[in-house]
């Protein structure tokens, strides 16, 4: 939690050398490809909400419901300072990514030790896939960084079981919550992590009793836009947004095999628009189904039915649902789906290889020593959002919010093998007579 001189010394330099990295990667991908804007509707919603017009996609037009506010209202703090450009939001997105960074840094020295800290920072800098998402308008680069801080305030609660730790751990699971829905849930792992971690010294009365403090943080956080959200759709309770049914519609939708939109042929993608306007009552019409999707999330009572749907296929094929899901968790570390696919998929197997190989190697080191029972903390953070995802909607994009807890893995992983090639004296019995 406190750093010394020499721990100090580091953050500023992990700070500068993650800059530069992430400057010269983006000034040869600007020459390369361009800007790389990402989805739209984040520039579009922003640039509503400086002018006025309210969290809509176009002036007059109905209230977003199915994107979380937060990196929208970061895009709209930029936008009056610098006006509606690439290049500032650019400018921001590497300055968080090296500040994450810093903080991986941070929790691998608080786990682990400095020299692990160190390599975890400087490889999560170099890492294609994080580099890369500093150059996308989307959500990746200010989750991943509230990600980490949440893993930090939990750790450093699971750790005293402190108030004031409970209340800035609510803070920022709220926060994060808000910038991607899908982290609301995350409570429901954090108190048998904790229960884990202190059922010989504390008892579950008072694990319950601090958990509650995270959750009602938690819920405070997000409480103004879900009151918004209850206005802006007419009495509907929207506790962040309105996108749940079709991740888990269309993830679980095995004639498609649980691919987004975006991965599916045409036919695919006809295929996909006809079962959900069936599921919805929607007419087949070409014009309706041309916006299916955004008919879908544009009420809870539509994400709803699409949840219920998607629940009732899963129970009645639950051999092929399962043999998706394990076919997902691939998918969710490999798979990339875009432009240039073809071309881009092989290197990026080998990157994510590279990384996951010596994490493996890394958690069954941690283990397998001196035990470090806190690593339960970004394990339980990891082990949620590839669950999740795996139920969901699962591609190497949203893997990359876990690069800071892989990489600390591969750098205790690294640091073991080294140890293991020097012939020291490591603590586990496999290791003695090498």
């Amino acid at each position: 939690m406190k750093l010394n001189v020499a721990e100090k010394d580091d953050i500023p330099l992990i700070l500068i050398v993650s800059i530069l990295i992430h400057l010269g990667f983006n000034g040869m991908l600007l020459q390369l490809l361009g800007e790389r804007p990402g989805t739209t509707e984040y520039r579009a919603i922003a640039e509503n909400l400086v002018r006025g017009n309210g969290f809509v996609m176009e002036a007059g037009g109905p209230p977003m419901l199915w994107r979380p506010p937060l990196y929208i209202f970061l895009l709209a703090g930029i936008y009056p300072l610098f006006g509606v450009r690439y290049v500032p939001v650019l400018f921001v997105q590497i300055l968080l990514n090296s500040l994450t960074c810093c903080l991986a840094y941070i929790l691998s020295k608080d786990i682990f030790d400095r020299q692990v800290g160190l390599l975890t920072a400087f490889l999560l800098a170099l890492h294609p896939l994080f580099l890369y998402n500093s150059a996308r308008v989307m959500t990746e680069v200010l989750f991943t960084f509230l990600l980490v801080v949440s893993t930090l305030s939990i750790l450093w609660f699971a750790k005293t079981l402190q108030g004031r730790y409970a209340i800035l751990c609510g803070i920022f699971v709220g926060l994060t919550t808000l910038c991607r829905s899908s982290w609301q849930y995350f409570p429901l792992f954090l108190v048998p992590v904790l229960g884990l971690l202190h059922k010989k010294r504390h008892g579950a009365a008072l694990v319950l009793k601090k958990s509650w403090i995270v959750v009602a943080g938690m819920v405070l956080m997000v409480a103004p836009w879900t009151i918004r959200n209850y206005v802006a759709s007419g009495g509907e309770f929207i506790f962040v947004t309105t996108d749940a049914g079709y991740a888990l519609w269309v993830g679980n939708h095995l004639p498609t095999r649980g691919l987004d939109d975006d991965a599916l042929s045409e036919e695919g993608l006809q295929t996909l628009r006809r079962d959900m306007a069936a599921v919805l009552s929607v007419d087949p019409d070409p014009k309706m189904l041309e916006k299916i999707f955004e008919i879908s999330w544009e009420s809870k009572k539509n994400s709803d039915r699409l949840v219920r749907e998607a629940l009732r296929e899963m129970w009645a094929h639950p051999f092929q649902t399962g043999a998706l899901w394990i076919k997902k968790i691939f998918h969710f570390w490999f798979f990339y789906m875009g432009q240039r696919a073809e071309m881009v998929q092989i290197p990026i197997l080998l990157i994510q290889a590279g990384v996951l190989v010596p994490a493996l190697i890394g958690l069954y080191f941690s283990w397998t020593q001196p035990r470090r029972p806190f690593l339960l903390v970004p394990i339980a953070v990891v082990g949620y959002h590839l669950l999740l995802h795996v139920v969901t909607l699962a591609n190497v994009r949203y893997s990359t919010p876990l690069l800071p807890y892989v990489t600390m893995l591969a750098s205790y992983g690294i640091q073991g093998l080294r140890r293991w090639g020097r012939v020291k004296d490591l603590p586990h019995p496999i290791f003695q007579n090498l």
